[in-house]
């Protein structure tokens, strides 16, 4: 089995928000940690060393990290302001897989070039997995207080899945991952393709 702890932290430079990452890592000794949104310099040798583990890769931005322990491989294919897509090998496993770690942008314009991103991103018949903050709900349940959702960026992002052969991975746990004041949403989540499922059929988020 193997374990991915990824955090949107919004902020990874206070040392309360590093002593409980460490904390997590600790307790639940993921093989790979992903920082979303970090809004500090990438010290690699810092922070690697502070959350226990070997290397760490970001993208273009730098704001989204990875972090592996020695037991993972990663090449990166794909670097891009809202996405890092890295091919993984462990001896753990018997297959590679690929992963997409999103950062997306607050814009439907910006969304939907992320959105075209994704789809010329060709996984052929290795496991795909994404995971990160969308930054826009799939279903009008996945939003509570404000306005009405608007139903157009709703549908880009259900097309995108539709055409890339992607479900949503469901999860345990609070259903809301973002709130502000009388707004709650879930904008975080984690996506899979078929090929995954068959590939690792017990994915529990």
């Amino acid at each position: 089995m193997i374990k991915t702890l990824l955090w949107n932290t919004r902020g990874i430079g206070e040392p309360h928000k590093q002593k409980h990452v460490h904390w997590l890592c600790q307790n639940h000794k993921p093989k790979v940690l992903v920082i979303i949104e970090p809004k500090v310099y990438l010290d690699e040798s810092f922070f690697c060393r502070r959350f226990g583990f070997n290397k760490v890769v970001s993208n273009s931005t730098s704001k989204i990290w990875c972090f592996m322990d020695y037991l993972m491989n990663c090449d990166i294919l794909s670097s891009h302001e809202q996405f890092l897509h890295p091919r993984f090998s462990t001896d753990l496993l018997p297959h590679d897989f690929l992963c997409t770690w999103v950062y997306a942008k607050h814009t439907r314009a910006k969304r939907r070039e992320l959105w075209n991103e994704i789809r010329n991103i060709d996984p052929g018949c290795e496991p795909w997995l994404l995971g990160g903050d969308f930054n826009i709900i799939l279903e009008a349940n996945e939003r509570k207080g404000g306005a009405a959702p608007n139903i157009r960026t709703m549908e880009d992002f259900s097309d995108m899945l539709l055409d890339c052969g992607l479900q949503d991975a469901g999860f345990e746990g609070a259903q809301f991952t973002w709130s502000r004041k009388r707004l709650w949403q879930r904008l975080d989540r984690f996506l899979y393709s078929h090929t995954w499922l068959h590939s690792f059929p017990i994915t529990r988020i």
